[in-house]
């Protein structure tokens, strides 16, 4: 199927227009009609970015996409204990007061389990999963970041993005956005997949975290730096994370390109225990600063 598409030929992080394809043919499964993308590297900073990006990105983001759909069972208690943690872990920067606004809230899971004693809103690209979120108690409202002028003036203490950064036109316009948004001195969550990790490397253009074409940027600890400097930001920590996902995802990938069906269904069948026979190779990966999916906090200057 033919679809609109812009070519993006800047890099969105340093301004140059020097980059190489490193990654060709990368496919949408849930969308068998979509053409390939491919993957570039800018030749000065080492940004990836999507070379192709559709016109028209709404029928990327259908009912069945995954981040939108609600935990249940074993793997909902699972989430729950790193949602525990990342409530532990806001409650050490902020304290016992202040405003948590996360972009990209999906039906308001996260922001509802971490809320604590804080002021929780959010933005929501899907109206469905706004008026979810709003379901749970949250001030939630519908909008797309790319085209959202924040309002709310310099009162959050923190801005959450989990696995939203990539998905942006501009990172560096998103940046500049947040920090308008915050309080002095205040915080910045980004969870975004790591290119420089183990699963990157081994996997290639079969890596789950490529994610053509939601993703329009795959970052590292280095450009993420360069990002939050060139907006005024500092990086307090890189947390490594122990997420076995992108290992079964990406031999999943592998698996439905070779069309070795039989195989794929036993993957899916396995669930949760496939993704605990790749936990030890998580867990090497976060111990040498290597993961495939990594926290980093920046903290206004």
């Amino acid at each position: 199927m033919l679809e609109n598409r812009n070519n993006i030929a800047m890099c969105n992080l340093c301004g140059s227009t020097e980059s190489r394809i490193v990654y060709e043919d990368l496919r949408c499964f849930e969308l068998p009609d979509a053409n390939a993308f491919s993957f570039r590297m800018c030749m000065h900073c080492g940004l990836l970015f999507l070379a192709e990006r559709p016109v028209d990105m709404g029928r990327y983001y259908h009912g069945s996409y995954i981040p939108y759909q609600a935990s249940q069972g074993l793997r909902r208690r699972i989430k729950q204990l790193f949602w525990s943690r990342d409530a532990q872990l806001i409650r050490s920067y902020l304290g016992l007061q202040g405003a948590i606004f996360e972009i990209g809230t999906a039906n308001g899971e996260y922001l509802a389990a971490v809320r604590g004693p804080y002021r929780a809103s959010g933005l929501e690209y899907d109206a469905h999963m706004a008026a979810e979120a709003q379901r749970r108690g949250l001030a939630v409202v519908r909008g797309d970041f790319d085209q959202w002028n924040p309002t709310v003036g310099q009162t959050q203490s923190l801005v959450v993005l989990n696995y939203v950064f990539e998905h942006l036109q501009s990172p560096r316009v998103a940046l500049e956005s947040i920090a308008k948004m915050l309080c002095p001195r205040g915080y910045v969550f980004l969870r975004v997949p790591n290119a420089d990790s183990f699963e990157r490397k081994l996997f290639g253009k079969y890596w789950h975290s490529f994610d053509a074409p939601r993703h329009n940027y795959i970052f590292t600890p280095a450009t993420i730096k360069q990002y939050a400097e060139a907006a005024g930001f500092s990086v307090v920590r890189v947390i490594h994370s122990a997420v076995p996902n992108d290992w079964v995802g990406s031999i999943r990938r592998i698996l439905r390109v070779h069309e070795w069906h039989r195989t794929e269904r036993l993957l899916d069948k396995l669930g949760i225990a496939a993704l605990a026979c790749f936990l030890p190779l998580t867990l090497l990966g976060k111990m040498f600063g290597k993961s495939s999916r990594i926290l980093v906090i920046l903290q206004k200057r």
